[in-house]
Parts: C-alpha cells; sequence; structure tokens
C-alpha cells in the first residue's frame, strides 16, 4: 500500500460506521475522509465500502483488507511498545486470544472470570486454525493442538489431552447397529473432515478414519456434532464435546487414535505478557473436564 493515512482513515470508518464519526475522530473535514476512501479504492480496484443510507459497510475485499490493516497497526503498536518498554499500567489494554474453533468452550469459563477481575482489560478472541506469529504480536496468547510448539522466547503450559472417538445418536444406532471394523465401512454414514480442513483433530481423522463406504464430509467440528446429533452418521469428535451430549454415545471401536494435546502459547517478549500468563493460569483452573459417565 502506498499511504498508511488511507487505511488508517478506512479503519475509523470501519469501526465507527459513518464519514462524519471518522472525521470528528481523526479531526479533520469529512472530505478528507471521503478522499481517503476513493484513493484507496483506486489503488485496490475494487470497493471497500458498500454505501448506505446508515452509513458504510465494508464489503469482502474491504473487510479482508481491513482486518489485514488492524493487525499491521497492531503488530507495528507492539514493535513500538517492545523498543521503547512502554507499557502504563493505568493505560487500558487489549489482549489477543487466538483459539482452534474446535476449543472455544475450553477457554471461556477463564476468559470470564479474568475480565471480572481485570476490568480496564478488553479481550479479542480470534478464532482460527493457522498459528498466530505471537513473537510479531498478531496475539498475546493462542490455545493450539498437537506437539508443544517450540521457538524462542515462546512459553507453553499445557492445558488438555483430549481423547479423540466416534460418537454416535442412540436413535442411529438402534436403527443401525453397532458398528464394528468390518461393517463400519460398509453399512454405515461416516462424517468425517474435508480434503481441505486443518487443524489437529481435522488430521488425525484423515489419518484413522475408513476411506471407503458412505461418506459425509464437513469442514468443522461444529458440523460434524450437528450430524452426529441429528442421527446422520458416526462423527469423529474430542471427549471434551462428545461427552457433554447425553444423547451420543462412545461408540466401542477398533480406530483408536492416540489423545490429542491443546496448549497455551505466549511470547516472553510482550509487552503484554503478565496479562497473557495470568489469563493463561485462570483458563487452565477452570479448563471444564468431560462430565464423566455421560455419553458412554
Amino acid at each position: 500500500m502506498k499511504s498508511w493515512d488511507e487505511l488508517r482513515t478506512a479503519l475509523y470508518v470501519h469501526e465507527l460506521g459513518t464519514v462524519s464519526a471518522a472525521a470528528d475522530l481523526l479531526n479533520v473535514h469529512r472530505a478528507t475522509v471521503i478522499r481517503h476512501i476513493d484513493a484507496l479504492e483506486d489503488e485496490l480496484e475494487h470497493k471497500i465500502f458498500t454505501r448506505h443510507a446508515m452509513g458504510y459497510t465494508a464489503t469482502k475485499v474491504g473487510a479482508e483488507t481491513l482486518a489485514a490493516a488492524k493487525q499491521a497497526a497492531r503488530i507495528l503498536d507492539h514493535a513500538t511498545r517492545r523498543i521503547r518498554g512502554d507499557t502504563p499500567a493505568s493505560e487500558p489494554r487489549e489482549l489477543l486470544l487466538s483459539v482452534l474453533p474446535a476449543v472455544s468452550q475450553l477457554v471461556l469459563p477463564g476468559v470470564g472470570l479474568f475480565l471480572d477481575a481485570h476490568p480496564r482489560v478488553k479481550i479479542s478472541i480470534e478464532s482460527s486454525i493457522e498459528m498466530a506469529r505471537i513473537e510479531y504480536g498478531e496475539a498475546d496468547l493462542a490455545v493450539r493442538g498437537g506437539p508443544e510448539p517450540s521457538g524462542s522466547g515462546l512459553r507453553c503450559e499445557h492445558l488438555y489431552t483430549a481423547k479423540l472417538g466416534l460418537y454416535a445418536a442412540e436413535t442411529y444406532l438402534a436403527a443401525r447397529g453397532t458398528p464394528s471394523t468390518d461393517t463400519i465401512s460398509e453399512n454405515h454414514v461416516v462424517v468425517g473432515p474435508t480434503a481441505e480442513s486443518a487443524g489437529p483433530i481435522a488430521a488425525v481423522a484423515k489419518r484413522v478414519l475408513p476411506s471407503g463406504g458412505k461418506r459425509l464430509e464437513v469442514d468443522t467440528v461444529d458440523l460434524a456434532l450437528a450430524a452426529a446429533l441429528s442421527g446422520i452418521g458416526i462423527a469423529y469428535l474430542p471427549d471434551f464435546i462428545g461427552s457433554q451430549h447425553e444423547e451420543l454415545v462412545l461408540v466401542e471401536q477398533t480406530i483408536a487414535p492416540p489423545p490429542e494435546n491443546f496448549w497455551l502459547v505466549m511470547h516472553e517478549d510482550s509487552p503484554f505478557y503478565e496479562d497473557a500468563r495470568r489469563l493463561a493460569e485462570l483458563v487452565k483452573e477452570h479448563c471444564p473436564l468431560p462430565s464423566a459417565g455421560i455419553g458412554q
């Protein structure tokens, strides 16, 4: 991009919703805001806002561009604070938490308790399969699965070891019977990830699920859960999801993948490391465990 000013102006319009509000905050004329937006759209050769009576709404291209700009602004602010060693205790702070989509329910109780204890800290949660580059300020705390992340300055805390298994609704098993190694591909619908699905749970499922037979492919764990609950088929789920539903049964299986570990990842050079560490402690302490006996 040729100019940060145009992007910054567009960010304010996106967040505030109107040209007038952005102009007031930036202390410039409305015409300046409109000129910046026009220049940015000319450079991108795409509209970044849809204009309507109530204000400005980002287009798909605009939302992608402005999300990248916001991330860039945060990384720049992170670098500036790190260089200056400037993190005033009285300044309102924002923690960015990057979470795998499937594990959000493991962290939310701790997040709520942290917000109660630290009213001047705002938490933003972003759901992403990709590992946030914490060393560049893309997140202050990340929840990831698989082997323990490693790297200079990274600090990891073990969150949870999930047992992965095949779950089916009682009504489905009553109608089709409990599968065996020989019948699962022939007589049953197996719900698994699409070829494009990413993340640790999808990666393990691709290795262990049968390739033949009737398949329903979904791109999220939420959809796999919905398919199992609706009685469509047998879904591959972690225990902290499958065991919370009384109507689901953990199927006796010969497909036995190893447990999957989940980690809380921070960076010691972050200006908000202490906040991230305190948040990680609360998330670990109040991580909801599967209910004993449910679904089994």
